[in-house]
């Protein structure tokens, strides 16, 4: 190598170290992350009671929100307030990865925290929730291996699974509020229910949130990471001549503010939603009991599979002295059908987008340090995997990267991007014919397609559908019976083409892609809900409410 060689690469590498250090320079430094860092290590250190042995592992969870929440109801504002809130989950482990004292007490202590970024303030407060950590965890592996010695475990997995470490410190987030006039949004909003008189309610609500999480722990992990939820909701309800409530809500959630709808759409939606529940007050019971084929649209849909198919796809660890692989419906259904061979699920909290919709289940570290990976968890209708945070359970010892929740709980297998496939599919139009078809076949004069449902699985907007000529009719006061696991793993007959992307911000942001769904067979019958007395006297006249 020339002398010439050695001075210019002397030259790179010297620039390579300044642009380093400018680099670092130019990075403000955190100092919430500061103090979790130096009294992390302080407690590596130094934590240590007479007759209990030291930590095998010690985490940090900060979960650093800033909430702006307004409520407008008959076009004025209700509510408006921004608030912001810092707390600490503080988990301290005893024992080992094999056996430890996560049980009971020992699974962590919550704190507030000061939201101020002063260290010394933050490190006192951190010192104490460790103090009692440990004391509790100590406590916690008395009382785990008591229980313990009541069965006989043969094989049983490890309490924790050994990740690699993992750093990720992204830029801090914030709220966008500089966009639009909420207030004036909202209350442009609900005013709309001076359209029909006989609406008893009617309001719309924004709920923005940023959260920036950090994690550190005594593997070696430091992440700093962030997301925001931008939450719309408008709800109105009404009452029939028999007293029946009836409500209709609509819904947007989006991670980023521009995406949300404008506000002529909004206006629009509110009209289309003051549409829909004068048509409920107005519309016939259903019959007494329907046995027949049902067509869900994919805002009904996603309910569906979440509550009957996702949820019990979650590797959550049963108690000490069950036997089952996990808990749920699916705990020994490994290997076994689960839905239609037709069908397919994948998690994969990398994707950002769907269809060039933002999806909210995007994240790149779990609550527990762990990067995520994508899984499959069903391939052509039989469950092959379970989403994993850190707690193993047999045959699944490692994490797959899906432990989430908010830091007032302990984290857990959780749902990220939940997309749902399909080899054979059909337009919502030819699932319609196809249910006319079935119910003729049947004889039949009718089905039923579920345009809206609740969490609960109970329709809140269902048309019956005339087999003669197609024509919809809106149905009020239904409910389901029947409607279990089997009914998604025998009873889906057709799939359609009209997948689309339902956000959900809370407990831990998710998102699922669904479409609408043709089964074979449900009983819809009416609901036992008791009905209301009506209104002693008639609302004021919406000209004097203005």
């Amino acid at each position: 190598m020339t002398p010439g060689i050695r001075r210019a690469i002397a030259a790179l590498n010297l620039i390579c170290c300044l642009l380093v250090v400018a680099a670092a320079q130019n990075t403000p430094e955190d100092p919430l992350l500061k103090a979790l860092q130096e009294e992390l290590q302080r407690s590596k250190q130094g934590l240590k009671l007479d007759g209990v042995q030291p930590p095998y592992f010690i985490q940090y969870n900060v979960s650093d929100t800033d909430t702006y929440v307004a409520d407008s109801a008959f076009g004025a504002l209700r509510s408006e307030q921004r608030a912001g809130a810092r707390m600490v989950r503080v988990v301290v482990r005893v024992g080992d990865y094999r056996q430890d004292s996560f049980f009971g007490q020992g699974e962590g202590v919550v704190d507030i925290i000061v939201r101020e970024n002063n260290v010394a303030a933050l490190r006192q407060q951190l010192w104490w929730a460790t103090d009692q950590a440990y004391k509790k965890a100590a406590e916690a592996l008395s009382a785990k291996q008591a229980v313990l010695k009541q069965y006989e475990v043969q094989q049983a997995p490890d309490d924790f699974s050994r990740q690699d470490p993992v750093t990720q410190i992204d830029p801090l987030r914030e709220l966008d509020l500089t966009r639009r006039d909420w207030p004036a949004v909202l209350n442009s909003i609900s005013g709309l229910y001076r359209q029909d008189p006989e609406t008893q309610s009617f309001d719309a609500w924004a709920r923005f949130v940023r959260v920036n999480e950090y994690i550190v722990n005594t593997e070696g992990t430091t992440t700093r990471t962030g997301y925001t939820t931008y939450s719309l909701r408008m709800h109105g309800s009404t009452q029939a001549a028999d007293g029946m409530r009836l409500g209709a809500s609509q819904a947007y959630v989006e991670g980023q503010v521009t995406d949300l709808p404008t506000d002529d759409k909004l206006r629009s939606d509110a009209v289309e939603l003051l549409a829909t529940l004068k048509a409920l007050r107005s519309a016939p019971l259903v019959d007494d009991e329907y046995r027949g084929p049902v067509l869900l649209s994919q805002r009904a849909a996603w309910p569906a599979i979440h509550n009957l198919v996702a949820e019990n796809l979650l590797g959550r660890r049963p108690r000490p002295g069950v036997p089952a692989r996990t808990t749920g419906a699916f705990a020994n259904s490994l290997k076994s059908p689960v839905l239609p061979e037709s069908i397919s699920l994948l998690d994969d909290p990398n994707q950002e987008q769907f269809g060039g919709r933002h999806m909210l289940g995007h994240y790149v570290v779990d609550g527990e340090g762990v990067r995520p990976s994508p899984v499959h968890l069903v391939e052509k209708g039989v469950l092959t995997n379970y989403l994993m945070g850190r707690h193993p359970i047999r045959d699944f010892p490692a994490s797959n990267g899906h432990g989430r929740g908010s830091v007032s709980s302990a984290p857990g297998p959780a749902i990220g991007n939940l997309i749902m496939s399909s080899t054979s599919t059909m337009s919502p139009g030819d699932l319609k014919k196809k249910l006319l078809e079935m119910c003729r076949a049947r004889g039949l004069p009718y089905g039923y397609y579920v345009a809206a449902m609740g969490q609960r699985l109970a329709p809140t907007l269902l048309y019956k559908v005339r087999v003669a000529d197609g024509h919809e009719e809106v149905v009020r006061g239904a409910e389901f019976a029947e409607f279990d696991t089997r009914s998604m793993r025998t009873g889906i007959v057709g799939v359609g083409n009209d997948f689309r992307v339902d956000n959900v911000p809370e407990p831990a942001p998710y998102s699922m892609v669904t479409p609408s769904i043709l089964i074979d067979e449900l009983v819809v019958k009416r609901t036992s809900a008791t009905k209301e007395k009506l209104p002693s006297y008639p609302a004021p006249a919406p000209s004097t409410a203005k």
